[in-house]
């Protein structure tokens, strides 16, 4: 397979993604809390889930007006994450004492921050 396939593929897998993504999005506004928006892997992202992570946004994270992009920009961040909890997990990165030291600081750290 040339190279110009292999990257015309990689394109069109990318604009079906995007594509719908943006679908995805649209239902955010409508439809009840338990509405998937996205999924990553076996994980459903649901419009719940959606406002959770908007409201636990600081404000300086928060764009001042809610315009179509920026809800595509808070569900891509949410993606994001949701992809590298999963690279984590395939490389048994929780396993390992290190991580779980840093893990329990940063759990203590937000936690004070919250209170």
């Amino acid at each position: 397979m040339s190279f110009e396939r292999i990257h015309c593929r990689k394109g069109a897998q990318l604009l079906m993604r995007l594509l719908n993504l943006v679908l995805l999005i649209s239902l955010i506004g409508c439809g009840d809390e338990a509405t998937v928006v996205a999924q990553v892997g076996e994980v459903k992202l649901t419009r719940t889930d959606y406002e959770i992570f908007v409201g636990n946004l600081s404000s300086g994270q928060k764009n001042a007006k809610s315009s179509h992009d920026t809800q595509i920009q808070y569900l891509q961040s949410m993606v994001d994450q949701e992809l590298l909890l999963l690279e984590a997990r395939e490389r048994r990165l929780p396993d390992k004492a290190d991580i779980k030291a840093e893990l329990k600081f940063l759990t203590r750290r937000r936690l004070a921050e919250l209170f």
